[in-house]
Formats: structure tokens, sequence, C-alpha cells
């Protein structure tokens, strides 16, 4: 379904204006020197409330006000938030679509305003069983690459998506993962920490990004 515009937190529209375009600049010059146009990115963090949410709804609007074909997910999901920030009433999540064989365009919530599609989570997210190399979620990404040129995935916290087994390689959804930290909250020897789980894991890094923003409470994660 379509919506004309959705209410954004503050914080969301001042780093879209003030870093957006720095930040889809730095996945573009990844994307264009990958093997394979690169087409997924996942955003994730050591812990909540580091601003990632922010930084990923960031660059997937500054993206699509460059022109590119969009897609946001929120896939935190061990505590979605997403659909209740913007206010969005929905029945349908994407895991739904990747579970039980439902249609994409049941999930899509369409932003004429950022002209960019939004999937959710819904409040019973949290309970599903969803792995993230399940051939079901591997068949979802593969009609989103078909859709989209860029998927940004608003992945949870490393230790939550590591525990639904995420992994790099030919079976993976992603293609590449920016980490995010608050640089008053996690430190540098903390964001190698991740990246070597990262590493482990076989998941490519494309950046680190550090967020030096206040963040909104009932928004960022």
């Amino acid at each position: 379904w379509e919506v004309d515009e959705l209410p954004w937190p503050a914080i969301c529209d001042q780093m879209r204006d003030a870093t957006g375009q720095d930040l889809f600049g730095a996945i573009e010059r990844w994307r264009q020197s990958s093997e394979a146009c690169a087409q997924v990115v996942g955003v994730t963090s050591l812990i909540r409330r580091e601003g990632r949410s922010t930084v990923a709804a960031s660059l997937a609007r500054a993206a699509a006000g460059a022109g590119r074909r969009v897609a946001l997910l929120d896939a935190d999901l061990e505590s979605p938030r997403l659909s209740l920030a913007l206010e969005l009433g929905i029945d349908t999540a994407w895991t739904d679509c990747a579970q039980h064989h439902k249609s994409l365009s049941e999930a899509a919530v369409r932003t004429v305003a950022d002209d960019l599609v939004l999937f959710p989570l819904t409040t019973e997210s949290r309970m599903s069983p969803l792995s993230w190399n399940s051939p079901g979620t591997l068949e979802l990404f593969r009609q989103l690459r078909s859709h989209f040129d860029l998927i940004v995935v608003d992945l949870g916290p490393l230790t939550d998506v590591l525990k639904r087994g995420l992994q790099g390689g030919d079976d993976s959804p992603l293609d590449g993962t920016v980490l995010l930290r608050d640089v008053r909250i996690t430190g540098a020897d903390q964001v190698l920490l991740i990246a070597r789980e990262l590493h482990h894991a076989g998941l490519n890094i494309v950046g680190v990004v550090d967020n030096f923003n206040e963040s909104d409470a009932s928004w960022s994660s």
C-alpha cells in the first residue's frame, strides 16, 4: 500500500540532510567496485541505542533521492519498532512473506515523498522463528534484488543477528555490512571485536560509521 509521507523523527531528517549523501556516496562506490554490483547492505551495531535505525533510514532516503529504487527493511527481529514509531498499522510483515509464501506486496509500504518502499515488522515478529539463511529468506531477498537497486537492512545488534544464523558466502542474503557505533558508548577496541565476529561469520564489512548525535529514544535502536 501507499502513503504520502511518513512521520520520520527529526533526527532522521537532520542526519539525512547532514550526512545522507556522504553515506550514499560511500555505499555507491562500494557497490560499483564489487565483482557483481552489490545490492543488499545491512547496518548493525554492538548494542541498541547507537543510532542504527537513524543511519539505515538516512542512507535509504538519500539513495532514493538520488534516483535509486530503494527498499528499507526493519530487521531487528528481537525488538521491532519501526512500524510503531512511524505509525503504520500493518498486519503482514516481510517475515510472513519469507515463511508463508505471501506476496511481497502484502508487506510493502511505499512513501511517495521519499519514493522508497518500506518493509516493516509487526510486534508479533519477535516470535518469528525465521533464520537468515533459510530457503524462504533467501528466496525473498532474491525477489527483492529483482525489484530494487539497493536494499538497506536495519539489522539488530550483532549478537541477535548471529543468533539467527546470518552468515556470508553464496547462501547469504547480504552483500555487505556497515558497522555503526556511538562513539560515546562503543570504543575502538569493541569495534575490532565486532569486525572479527563478522569476519568469522564470512560477512563482508563495508565500513564503520561513527555516530556523534544524540539518539531519539522513541526511535533509535
